[in-house]
């Protein structure tokens, strides 16, 4: 099994998803996609999605609405394909996420 592979198992039991064949592919895709984007290693980009997600569960249903996601999109494998995860990054230049709205 690939360190990608290994990586997006991990990220997929973490976030509670099945680790079925399209999932793991879909993030496995997310991953190398970011870490080269982003130019980090894929253990940083793997630890990065899992905050993301960590992330998305803890806002509010008002700031996400704010960023345009409503909560009832699900964490799954579309949330990876369809980059919402992005949302959720650190800002230029910060180790923290956007913070939540007053």
């Amino acid at each position: 099994m690939t360190e990608q592979l290994q990586l997006a198992t991990q990220i997929a039991k973490t976030l509670g998803l099945p680790p079925t064949w399209p999932n793991l592919r879909t993030i496995e895709i997310a991953l190398i996609f970011h870490a080269a984007q982003s130019d980090t290693s894929l253990q940083e980009t793997a630890q990065t999605i899992i905050g993301c997600a960590r992330e998305f569960y803890r806002l509010s249903p008002a700031k996400l609405k704010t960023l345009g996601i409503e909560r009832y999109w699900p964490l799954n494998r579309f949330w990876f394909e369809d980059a919402i995860w992005q949302v959720f990054l650190p800002l230029p230049g910060s180790q923290q996420v956007p913070p939540e709205a007053a």
